[in-house]
């Protein structure tokens, strides 16, 4: 029997686990560039967004300057002043107008609800016995001068108080109100 004899320096096997792990490695640290990567790109895309925005706010702000800059020179203190007792001149005193309003009322009516809308319009409900009070009523408060157009919207029956429930709409004549006449109130 011949012995066998290797006179070869033996080779150590390759770990296969020490490979793979290296390799798992440097998949890891690509896979963390790539993503630090996308989010500076993320970020300069963000401070770009916000320094554009910042650049239309500071122009803006500027127009608006000038603009303020305009109108300061353009109203004096004097012509403010003014326009300020101009407008409390014009106030609409609801006192005036609902007793106005309340002396075309037929006898045994009420109001029962009214709404001031958009400075022009007056809208009332009234409770009366009879349909044709509902019109008497419109047709009286068309002859002020402080009334535009006067129209009955609904007339319906109230269940509860055996009362007509009538809804009419007023269109203001707003110059009419304001403008006052030697010894006469303004409604």
């Amino acid at each position: 029997m011949l012995p066998d004899i290797n006179l070869l320096p033996k080779k150590p096997q390759r770990n296969s686990a020490n490979l793979l792990s290296i390799l798992l490695t440097l998949l890891g640290l690509m896979g963390g560039l790539a993503y630090i990567y996308y989010q500076a790109s993320a970020i300069e895309n963000e401070i770009a967004d916000l320094t554009r925005i910042k650049t239309e706010i500071e122009t803006e702000i500027a127009r608006v300057e000038a603009e303020l800059d305009v109108m300061r020179s353009t109203y004096s203190a004097r012509e403010i002043q003014e326009n300020i007792e101009v407008v409390l001149n014009q106030t609409l005193s609801t006192t005036q107008v609902m007793e106005a309003v309340k002396s075309h009322l037929p006898p045994g009516s009420a109001i029962t609800t009214y709404a001031y809308e958009a400075g022009v319009t007056l809208t009332f409900g009234v409770a009366v016995d009879e349909s044709r009070d509902v019109g008497s009523f419109v047709e009286s408060l068309s002859t002020e001068n402080w009334v535009r157009q006067a129209r009955v919207e609904s007339v319906r029956l109230d269940s509860g108080s055996r009362k007509l429930l009538g809804r009419a709409i007023i269109a203001l004549e707003r110059e009419a109100l304001f403008t006052r006449e030697e010894g006469e109130e303004r409604p």
